[in-house]
């Protein structure tokens, strides 16, 4: 730069000298600015999840004030006597007289309920001064982001019972306009509107539960079963039963076992046999199992009847499909082939008439524990034969038994062993009586017979067919 006339070199000098310096102090603050928004803003940001405390500590953020909100509510409702509490009256001094004792007790109920002189109503409740606190830190957020679902829901939450119950419905519904996955505002307005007989609107509410909160499915579909006990909750479960929502795979499981009339899953069941979306065996298992442990039989059996394609009705035998020619269902008046470690059951050709078919057990190699073929029955009292077929190898030192119990009691009877070779078709059968009482239901199964640990080591495969359980005729 060129020197300007008449000024003295040493000026300029000192000037040029003087810029970098403060280039630097400019650019140094704007990098602490830079890093103070970074920690005050991101960091804080973080924090608000992280460590709400810590994030307070920072900066006042709505979200970390909010989340401090939510964490202490938790904190104060899960310590027993976590109602408000209100602090203790203060108490007159000792030996005043009874004029100024008066006057002293006045003026603490002044203080402790303002505006009770002015005839205001004092029967309203209190939060304590803990609950009071969190209510304002609540507002305060609230004020800064005024459409917070979070913050709407603890305001609701901080509200009740002690403001009117329909605001603090508004403000839960408002919560849930802004939010649909604001889960407690939802199970609140579910629980309300069900206990206030609103079952339409509770079931609206348990439905968006079911979509967004699988972990309360449970109290949710339990909201069905309540709201079906009436004609107008029902016809709304069904509306929405029959939509093949995405909840519906676990519906009838929980929907069971809520219900007061084992008939109204029965009936769901039935108008979703003809749409597009008819029930799965799964579902209709799942409401026969429910049957079954509440001794339900003859329903349950109805039930069953209910789904058998019109060609397997007229092939109704005891038990159900004994020459194994049809792919099992899996429900319980039909064979249920358990899925065990290192043992196949199937049904397959019969060795040797690939026209006909056999079930197969096969084990593996190694100790194995065989859950049973098995298959519930609905025999009236007296005598009976049952009798099998197999063919194969089996070894161990002990082998498949045939047998027939109560359901869930005591047997009845069973087969020989059916251990070693049979090269060829080898009959088995035994004799046993149904009892008048106490035995309502039976069980056929087909298991191995293994007493200890030691005894579960066995191998080879046989094939069984020709099941049948035919009533003795007596004189």
């Amino acid at each position: 730069m060129a020197q300007e006339a008449g000024e003295p070199a040493d000026e300029v000098g000192e000037k040029t000298a003087r810029f970098p310096v403060l280039r630097t102090l400019l650019v140094g603050t704007l990098g602490l600015f830079l890093t103070w928004a970074v920690v005050s803003y991101s960091f804080v940001a973080y924090l608000a999840d992280a460590n709400p405390d810590r994030a307070l500590a920072i900066r006042r953020d709505p979200v970390a004030a909010l989340n401090f909100v939510d964490r202490e509510l938790a904190r104060i409702k899960s310590e027993p006597n976590s109602s408000a509490q209100s602090a203790q009256p203060e108490q007159p001094a000792a030996g005043d007289s009874n004029a100024e004792r008066l006057r002293a007790l006045a003026g603490i109920a002044a203080k402790t309920l303002p505006g009770a002189a002015a005839g205001a109503d004092t029967s309203q409740p209190m939060r304590s001064p803990e609950q009071e606190a969190l209510y304002q830190r609540v507002r305060e957020a609230l004020r800064t982001d005024p459409l917070s679902a979070k913050g709407l829901r603890l305001l609701a939450q901080l509200s009740e019972g002690y403001e009117p119950k329909e605001e603090v419905a508004n403000l839960m519904r408002m919560a849930v306009a802004r939010n649909l996955h604001e889960a407690q505002a939802l199970f609140w307005l579910m629980m309300t509107a069900a206990n206030a007989g609103a079952f339409t609107d509770a079931i609206t509410y348990a439905d968006a539960v079911l979509r967004t909160q699988s972990r309360l499915s449970q109290q949710a579909i339990g909201v069905f079963a309540r709201a079906s006990d009436t004609p107008e909750g029902l016809a709304e479960v069904r509306r929405l039963v029959l939509a093949n929502p995405p909840w519906r795979q676990i519906f009838f499981s929980v929907f069971s076992r809520s219900v007061t009339d084992g008939r109204i899953p029965l009936q769901l069941l039935l108008d979703l046999k003809d749409t597009p979306y008819p029930p799965t065996s799964r579902e209709i298992g799942d409401y026969m199992s429910v049957l079954l442990e509440n001794r339900l039989f003859e329903l349950a059996y109805y039930a069953w009847l209910q789904f058998l394609p019109p060609g397997q009705l007229a092939m109704v035998a005891t038990p159900f499909n004994g020459s194994f020619e049809m792919k099992p269902s899996g429900l319980p008046f039909d064979w249920t082939l358990p899925k065990s470690a290192g043992v196949t059951t199937e049904i397959v050709a019969r060795p040797g008439e690939p026209d006909k078919r056999a079930l197969l057990v096969e084990f593996g190699i190694g100790r194995l524990d065989f859950a049973g073929v098995t298959q519930v029955l609905l025999l009236p009292s007296g005598p009976y034969r049952f009798s099998a077929a197999y063919q194969g190898q089996v070894t161990g030192r002990r082998g498949l038994v045939w047998q027939v119990t109560c359901f869930g009691g005591k047997e009845l009877g069973r087969t020989q062993m059916i251990l070693g070779t049979a090269a060829a078709w080898t009959p088995v059968e035994f004799a046993f009586t149904v009892p008048e009482t106490d035995c309502p239901a039976q069980q056929v199964r087909l298991f191995h017979d293994a007493r200890s640990a030691s005894e579960q080591l066995v191998s080879g495969k046989s094939f069984h067919d020709d099941v049948r359980i035919e009533r003795v005729e007596t004189q």
